[in-house]
C-alpha cells in the first residue's frame, strides 16, 4: 500500500491550544528580553512540553485505534514538520557567527550548532554545566535548542512506548483494551519521571534542568489528558480554564532562576496547562477571547518565533556594538516576528503540504544534518588555525 493511501492522522485544531502556544512563546521571548520584569517566563517551555505530549499522544492513539499506526511514519511526519525550519535557522545562524562573532567564540558556538543539528544540545549544555573548563562559555545563539532537542528525543521514544503497550496488550490478551494499556504505560512513565525529577533537581539542578528523563513527566501529564473524559458543563470548563491560566500566570512571577527547577515548582505551569487543555473551552466569552485573531496568528507562528528569537537577541549586540536599548529590543522583537512569518509562509506551510515518501524524508534529513555539522566543523578548524597563526605572530585581534 502506498503512503498516499494511508489514512491521515487526526488533525487537532483548537483555538485554546493555539492561545496556549501564544502564551508560551510570549513568556519565553519576554523573559529573554526583560528577565527582571518576568522572572519566571522560562516556564513557557514547560507549557510547550505539555501541549506536545497531549497532541502527539492524541494523534498516536487515534492511529492505533484506526489500525494504521506506524512508528516510521510518525517519525517522518515529525521530521518533515520540524526540521526544515530549524535547519534554516541553524544554517543562517552559523553563517552569522562566522560573519559577526569573534573567532574565539567560533569553537563553542559552532560546536553547539553541531549539537543542535543532531538534537543533542540539551545534553551538550548539561555536560558544560558540570565541566569546569566550560564555565567561561557564553550563551550561544543556538542555546535555546536545548528544549527542541528534548522534544525531539520525546518524539523518538514516545511511539516506541506505544509499541511496548501494544505488545503487552497482545501478550496478556488485552488487545481489545489497548487504549487502557497505553494509558497505564504512560502513567508509569509519568510517575517514575516525576519521582526521579524531584530527586535529581535537588541533587544535580544544573544537569536536571536539561535532562530528558527529568522532563518526561511534563510530556506525560499532557499525554494523560487524552484519556480523561471531557467536561460537559460550560461553567465548569470556564472555571477550569481560568484556574489553569491563573496557575501559569502565577508561575511566571513566583518562579525565578533561583528556584530549583523542574522539581515540585514545575507543577504550577504543568498543572495549569493541563487544566486549560482539559477544559477544552470552545464556546462562550472565554473561548471568544482566546480566539482573537492576533492571539491565534501568534500561536500559529509560535514555533518559528521560538526558533528565531534567541539568535536574533544574541547576535544583535555584535551588530549594534553594545547592549540593546528599549527601542532596539522592540525592533528585535519586530524582526523576530517578521522572520517567523516568512519562515512559516515559505518553509513550514509548504512542507506541511508536501507528501514525500518516508525514505526520502529520512535521507534528506540525514544529508542536511551531516552537511551543516561538517561545514560548522570546517569553520571551527579554520578559526582555530587563524588563532594559532595570530598567536604565533604575536597578534591578539581574534578576541
Amino acid at each position: 500500500m502506498s503512503e498516499a493511501k494511508i489514512a491521515k492522522p487526526l488533525k487537532v485544531v483548537r483555538t485554546d491550544i493555539q492561545a496556549l502556544r501564544t502564551i508560551a512563546v510570549s513568556l519565553v521571548v519576554l523573559f529573554h528580553l526583560w528577565p527582571n520584569r518576568m522572572p519566571g517566563g522560562f516556564i513557557g517551555v514547560d507549557v510547550f512540553f505539555v501541549i506536545s505530549g497531549f497532541l502527539i499522544t492524541k494523534h498516536i492513539v487515534h492511529e492505533v485505534e484506526a489500525g494504521h499506526f506506524s512508528v516510521t511514519g510518525f517519525w517522518a511526519r515529525r521530521i518533515k514538520r520540524l526540521l526544515p525550519a530549524s535547519f534554516l535557522v541553524l544554517s543562517v545562524t552559523a553563517v552569522a557567527i562566522v560573519s559577526l562573532a569573534p573567532i574565539s567564540d567560533w569553537a563553542q558556538w559552532l560546536g553547539e550548532v553541531q549539537a543542535a543539528v543532531f538534537y543533542f544540545e540539551n545534553w551538550n549544555l548539561a555536560g558544560a554545566a558540570v565541566d569546569y573548563l566550560a564555565m567561561a562559555n557564553q550563551a550561544s545563539p543556538v542555546q535555546h535548542f536545548w528544549s527542541l532537542s528534548t522534544e525531539e528525543q520525546f518524539y523518538f521514544v514516545w511511539p516506541l512506548l506505544v509499541v511496548l503497550a501494544i505488545f503487552l496488550a497482545e501478550k496478556f490478551g488485552m488487545k481489545s483494551r489497548v487504549r487502557r494499556v497505553i494509558f497505564q504505560v504512560l502513567l508509569v512513565v509519568a510517575i517514575a519521571s516525576m519521582t526521579f525529577g524531584i530527586f535529581y533537581t535537588q541533587a544535580e539542578p544544573a544537569i536536571a534542568y536539561f535532562s530528558t528523563p527529568v522532563r518526561a513527566w511534563e510530556f506525560a501529564f499532557g499525554a494523560l489528558v487524552v484519556f480523561i473524559p471531557a467536561l460537559k458543563s460550560q461553567s465548569q470548563k470556564n472555571a477550569l480554564a481560568l484556574l489553569g491560566l491563573g496557575l501559569i500566570l502565577l508561575a511566571t512571577f513566583v518562579i525565578d532562576t533561583t528556584t530549583p527547577f523542574p522539581g515540585i515548582a514545575a507543577l504550577l505551569p504543568v498543572v495549569g496547562t493541563v487544566a486549560v487543555i482539559m477544559a477544552a473551552v470552545e464556546s462562550g466569552w472565554l473561548a471568544r477571547v482566546l480566539a482573537i485573531k492576533p492571539i491565534q496568528w501568534l500561536g500559529d507562528k509560535s514555533y518559528s518565533i521560538y526558533l528565531w528569537h534567541w539568535p536574533v537577541l544574541i547576535l544583535a549586540p555584535l551588530v549594534m556594538h553594545g547592549a540593546p536599548t528599549l527601542g532596539n529590543k522592540i525592533g528585535l522583537l519586530a524582526s523576530t516576528v517578521v522572520l517567523a512569518w516568512l519562515t512559516h509562509k515559505f518553509i513550514e506551510t509548504p512542507m506541511s503540504l508536501a507528501r514525500p515518501p518516508k525514505w526520502k524524508v529520512f535521507a534528506i534529513a540525514a544529508t542536511a544534518s551531516v552537511f551543516i555539522a561538517s561545514i560548522s566543523g570546517l569553520a571551527v578548524q579554520i578559526g582555530n588555525q587563524q588563532i594559532a597563526d595570530q598567536l604565533k605572530f604575536g597578534k591578539s585581534s581574534y578576541v
